[in-house]
């Protein structure tokens, strides 16, 4: 990894929650129970939609390296796929569909047809299971309830959908128009299969809708917003008294599409998410689409992500079990890097934080800043040495340096404020010093400030 230095300042939190959703103060910001959580994800495809996949075993990685978030497909739809141009042959996989498959007569993966009324119990029995284990591991979940992508880009995947009239003994015609695409499962218009759609929410509400540790995802990829929208605002008709209630995206926080910035980088991922911070709403850097860097690349991404006031989801091929692959076996010191960045975010009042470069001098060009009245974060770019200057709140900050790299950390002298200086040398490593105000200063500090503004 680069030379990279990262002031902050830390607060400490809890692991134990109540139920992930915006911050009281900050509708930008994540919270448990009312306090800050820092999102930070490592996930694949498959850990529900494969019936054989290892989730707890995921689930333990992820809990290793301090990372407490996953993306989770629930209903692809249909239930084989080729991605394959050059091959007219189905994949073998099957996908396990959420309906009883009764029949009369076989639908074109070979199997009896579905009845799209009736649910199969073990699929939602797994679903609670699998959810439950994040939650004991203290792992947050977004669960994805529909797919749009396979839809537009993938080799039968409307040839193998349960909405697609050969496939279901409910006459349900997902494709109207014929083409073979099955676009309009994701539109509104017919008013059967919306309420089809509705009753697949009501059933995973009914499993999994007192479970704290999740937010729901309406589609992933499908470009009809409306239809979107549509669904979300019913979850939230459908929550709307109940004691837990959760984020639904995108009617609660933006699809992953238009928080995903090109190149992958630092620099990058912080101007691209801090050019949406105009829409005040958690902003979760998902990578899903980007592609599979090397992976000083991905960590270098997900500090951009932190220090622009946005969360990371790293779509991790290494999670996979696709020709044998064993889950996990490889990209240690990625892990090891965005787990670094975990325990560092979990120390900071994050949902207080804006970037606020102006706060530091030195070499701008090689520094950016994430700060509130009681933390400060300066990242400084790869082979920067000399003196930092800090403007700061009047009051002592405690101070450590940590190695973003091997992690080991070490007091630094207590930093005064409101005008201090650092003398960094030069590294090859990423380094981050912690500067914190505590105890009566600290809560004297944020009584004087509004919640969610930078310092």
């Amino acid at each position: 990894m680069g030379g990279n230095i990262v002031l902050v300042a830390c607060l400490a939190s809890g692991s134990a929650y109540a139920q992930l959703g915006v911050h009281p103060d900050n509708p930008a910001a994540m919270a448990d129970a009312g306090r800050p959580v820092y999102l930070l994800g490592d996930y694949t495809w498959d850990t529900f939609s494969d019936p054989y996949y290892p989730h707890e075993a995921q689930f333990d990685l992820m809990q290793r390296y301090n990372l407490n978030f996953a993306r989770l497909w629930v209903m692809w739809g249909f239930t084989m796929v080729h991605d394959d141009p050059d091959s007219g042959d189905p994949s073998p996989e099957h996908k396990p569909l959420p309906y009883l498959r009764p029949g009369p007569g076989l639908a074109n993966d070979g199997l009896p047809k579905a009845d799209l009324t009736r649910f199969d119990p073990e699929f939602f029995r797994r679903l609670r299971r699998v959810v439950e284990a994040a939650r004991t591991r203290g792992i947050y979940l977004q669960l994805c309830l529909f797919d749009g992508w396979c839809l537009k880009n993938s080799l039968h995947a409307w040839e193998t959908h349960a909405f697609n009239r050969d496939n279901n003994i409910n006459g349900i015609d997902g494709d109207p128009n014929r083409d073979g695409r099955g676009f309009e499962f994701g539109e509104l218009g017919q008013e059967r299969m919306l309420e089809l759609q509705k009753r697949f929410i009501d059933k995973v509400l009914e499993t999994v809708g007192d479970r704290p540790n999740i937010f729901f995802e309406i589609a992933n990829e499908n470009p009809n917003r409306q239809w979107e929208m549509h669904l979300a605002e019913y979850i939230h008709q459908q929550e709307m008294g109940k004691p837990v209630q959760h984020l639904v995206m995108p009617a609660d926080l933006p699809n992953h599409g238009s928080t995903q910035p090109r190149p992958w980088g630092f620099e990058s991922a912080r101007q691209h998410l801090i050019s949406l911070r105009r829409l005040n709403e958690p902003l979760i850097l998902d990578t899903d689409g980007m592609g599979d860097p090397e992976g000083q690349l991905v960590v270098e991404t997900a500090w951009g992500a932190f220090m622009a006031g946005g969360y990371f989801d790293f779509l991790d091929l290494d999670l996979v079990t696709w020709k044998g692959h064993v889950p996990g076996s490889e990209r240690e010191d990625m892990r090891g890097g965005l787990g670094i960045l975990a325990r560092v975010a979990r120390r900071v009042d994050f949902a207080r934080m804006a970037p606020a470069d102006e706060l530091v001098e030195g070499d701008e060009a090689r520094m950016t800043c994430l700060a509130s009245p009681v933390d400060v974060v300066v990242h400084v770019r790869s082979g920067f040495s000399g003196e930092v200057g800090l403007s700061l709140e009047k009051a002592q900050y405690r101070a450590a340096i940590v190695d973003t790299v091997s992690g080991a950390e070490r007091a630094l002298p207590p930093v005064q404020g409101p005008q201090a200086s650092l003398s960094l040398g030069a590294s090859d490593h990423d380094r981050v010093v912690v500067l914190s105000v505590r105890g009566k200063a600290r809560e004297a500090l944020l009584r004087g400030r509004k919640g969610g503004e930078g310092a």
